[in-house]
C-alpha cells in the first residue's frame, strides 16, 4: 500500500509539473515584442522574428489595423518594423500582430513639435484616399485628384488638369497663355490698318 501511494504521488507531481510549464509557456507567448521578419501583402499576414539575432520566427499572423469596416485602411508594416504579438490563448501563432513601434537610433522620431501629424513613406510610397469615385492620391514625385473621369495632377514641372475649367475670379499670369496654337502675347490680326490708333474692346 506505501508502495502504490508512492507511484500516485509521483504521477501527481509529474503532471503538476508538465502543467506548470505549460502555464509559464502560455504566459511568455501573451505578449512578445520583435521585428517583422516576411509580410504576404496578398494575405494580410506577417512573420516575426524575435530575440537578439532574430533566429526564433513566428507562423504567418495577421496584423491589427486601425479600422477594417466601412471604414477601411491598409498600411502593412515593413521587414524590420519592430511590432507586438498578442497570443491571447497564450498558444503559438494563435494572435494577432500590433503594428507600432518605439523610437529607436535605428528608427528616430520624424517630428518634434506638438500639434504635428507627420507621416513619411519611402519614395517607392504611395498615400491614397478613395470615397465613392473621389481618390486623392500623393506619390513620390505627384500628387492627383480625380473624381470620376476629370483629374487634376500636380508634378515637379507642370500642373495637368482634364476636364472643363470654370473660373469665377481674376486670372493673373506672369507667363504667356495659348489657346491651340494661338498665343495671346504675340498673335496678330489682319486686316487692319497700322498707325496710331487702338482696336475695339474685344467683341
Amino acid at each position: 500500500m506505501p508502495l502504490m501511494m508512492h507511484k500516485a504521488t509521483t504521477r501527481f507531481r509529474f503532471d503538476m509539473s508538465a502543467e506548470i510549464t505549460d502555464l509559464q509557456q502560455r504566459l511568455t507567448n501573451l505578449i512578445r515584442v520583435g521585428k517583422v521578419h516576411s509580410v504576404d501583402h496578398e494575405s494580410a499576414r506577417l512573420r516575426i522574428a524575435f530575440g537578439k539575432d532574430g533566429a526564433n520566427v513566428s507562423g504567418w499572423v495577421p496584423w491589427m489595423t486601425s479600422r477594417a469596416g466601412v471604414t477601411r485602411e491598409w498600411n502593412p508594416p515593413a521587414v524590420g518594423e519592430q511590432v507586438t504579438l498578442m497570443n491571447p490563448s497564450g498558444q503559438d501563432n494563435s494572435g494577432f500582430a500590433l503594428p507600432g513601434g518605439i523610437y529607436q537610433t535605428g528608427s528616430p522620431a520624424n517630428g518634434n513639435t506638438a500639434g504635428q501629424v507627420v507621416l513619411d513613406l519611402p519614395q517607392t510610397g504611395a498615400w491614397k484616399i478613395r470615397i465613392g469615385n473621389v481618390v486623392i492620391e500623393a506619390l513620390n514625385n505627384s500628387a492627383k485628384i480625380t473624381v470620376g473621369s476629370k483629374s487634376l495632377e500636380v508634378t515637379p514641372s507642370k500642373i495637368l488638369i482634364n476636364g472643363d475649367v470654370e473660373v469665377t475670379g481674376k486670372i493673373n499670369t506672369t507667363a504667356d497663355v495659348i489657346a491651340g496654337a494661338i498665343s495671346v502675347q504675340t498673335h496678330t490680326h489682319g486686316g487692319v490698318t497700322t498707325g496710331s490708333g487702338s482696336t475695339g474692346a474685344p467683341a
